[in-house]
């Protein structure tokens, strides 16, 4: 599933930009060749970024901030990181203004980010931890996943397992199915792996559990 790198430069809009795994995703990606388009809550927090990236300053929330970030894209990355606060809605909010932004303007691949432990129950015990921890985080993931699947664009749920701030060493699982012994990812890996998957047509409608191995 992470096989076929870009051969030609692609516009890549990035939602959650300020975030640890979107500043992973805009490196990986401007490595490339890629242009960036991003979008980021808080941007005078990101510095140094290349000169291939347009940042723009907006909430994921806001339905113009977000058009004006994906217009012209030929895929969009939505990497943000959820809230844990009882009957949070930020993943699904986010997700839906996405959609209906793509919607508006024509733009079809879309990826984004989830946690493996939303839909994971081995090993047993850590997973019950974590599903009692992040509860209110894992129970606004799930609803965003539904919202993903049901739509029309061309979609790839990432769900990635615990993330560190390692280097990318590319020992990586990217699957469908259940992984035995999921273990820690770093997020450099996660940003290759996320734009492999941008122009990968058969991760297309699927949701892949990501791990380090």
């Amino acid at each position: 599933m992470t096989g076929g790198r870009a051969v030609r430069s692609i516009r890549i809009a990035v939602i959650g930009a300020a975030g640890r795994t979107g500043r992973c995703l805009i490196a990986a990606a401007a490595t490339r060749g890629h242009e960036i388009s991003a979008l980021a809550r808080h941007p005078d927090s990101i510095a140094g970024l290349p000169a291939v990236v347009n940042l723009v300053a907006g909430d994921g929330r806001d339905p113009a901030a977000v058009a004006q970030v994906i217009r012209g894209a030929d895929a969009v990355v939505s990497a943000i990181t959820g809230s844990n606060h009882r009957g949070t809605t930020q993943l699904t909010d986010v997700t839906r203004t996405v959609l209906a932004a793509m919607t508006a303007t024509g733009v079809d691949r879309l990826i984004v980010t989830s946690a493996y432990p939303v839909i994971a129950h081995q090993p047993r015990l850590p997973m019950a931890v974590l599903h009692r921890v992040f509860r209110h985080a894992y129970t606004d993931a799930a609803r965003m996943e539904e919202l993903v699947a049901a739509s029309r664009v061309a979609w790839t749920i990432a769900r990635l397992n615990r993330l560190t701030n390692g280097p990318a060493i590319g020992s990586i699982i990217t699957t469908p199915e259940l992984i035995a012994r999921p273990r820690a990812i770093s997020r450099a890996d996660v940003a290759e792996t996320l734009v492999n998957l941008i122009t990968d047509p058969s991760a297309e409608r699927l949701a892949l559990n990501i791990s380090g191995t």
